[in-house]
């Protein structure tokens, strides 16, 4: 174990996947694949259960070894409350959400490139939730319409939100979706690049680069928010989504993987 935690802090998850494989003689090629879209690695011969909506994937063949089970983590966390901010954009203008997750922050260039942004969208609000990102490492103070906040009730604030800037993770596109909120992904890594091919495809995102202009920011934030085709097939595809409760979904699959019915 010492040896697996000394290489995942210096190989990252295939540096510490490839060790473990060599110490439980584990034939990689033979036993993963990389055809799935939530995890860069899945079992072959094991059945697995994706917390995810088919809705939102590509088009592709059937597996059936993959159950989509629809998105389970929205009760918890919209338990979390807003912490460092106050007026959550209640005011009459437009809103911005924006959310970079909690695992890796955002750069600071990005940071300072949509606070640009805001500084030329003088009748929008945006409410930038940090993630637990120290304030002291932000590269400037934010324009006056940026609220930072340390933690948001992501799903309260995608409700009220006209657009959502996000790093296309995979909860947060689902949620967007479920809101009925364009977001315009920028991927900043892992699986996100994925996501926001998805997002593209299905019409209810469009991708930015972290080091595209500002002036390319601003055109699409305003095409997601003057076009109602987005937040129209994000509602199209939330009712497709809304069957995985309604149906027990993931009750029947997993009750469909246990040795004895219970």
């Amino acid at each position: 174990l010492a040896r697996l935690r000394d290489v995942r802090r210096g190989g990252g998850y295939r540096g510490l996947l490839a060790a473990f494989s060599r110490s439980e003689a584990v034939d990689l090629a033979r036993e993963t694949t990389t055809r799935h879209w939530q995890r860069p690695f899945s079992w072959h011969r094991l059945p697995l259960l994706v917390m995810q909506p088919l809705e939102l994937d590509l088009p592709r063949p059937p597996d059936p070894r993959l159950r989509h089970i629809g998105h389970l983590a929205g009760a918890q966390r919209d338990a979390t409350a807003m912490r460092g901010g106050n007026s959550h954009g209640q005011d009459g203008k437009r809103l911005a959400y924006v959310a970079f997750g909690s695992m890796v922050p955002a750069p600071q260039s990005l940071v300072e490139k949509l606070w640009q942004v805001a500084r030329r969208f003088e009748d929008w609000n945006f409410v930038q939730a940090l993630g637990g990102m120290p304030r002291n490492v932000l590269p400037s103070e934010p324009p006056d319409n940026v609220e930072l906040v340390d933690w948001a009730p992501q799903r309260e604030l995608l409700r009220r939100a006209d657009v959502a800037i996000i790093h296309a993770g995979a909860n947060s596109l689902v949620e967007c979706v479920e809101a009925e909120c364009p977001a315009l992904c920028i991927p900043l890594g892992h699986d996100q690049e994925g996501n926001a091919a998805r997002a593209v495809y299905h019409g209810v995102g469009r991708v930015a680069r972290h080091d595209d202009s500002a002036g390319s920011i601003i055109q699409s934030l305003l095409r997601l928010a003057d076009d109602p085709g987005y937040r129209a097939r994000c509602a199209s595809i939330r009712k497709k989504m809304e069957r995985y409760g309604w149906d027990g979904v993931a009750e029947r699959e997993v009750e469909r993987l246990l040795p004895e019915p219970v």
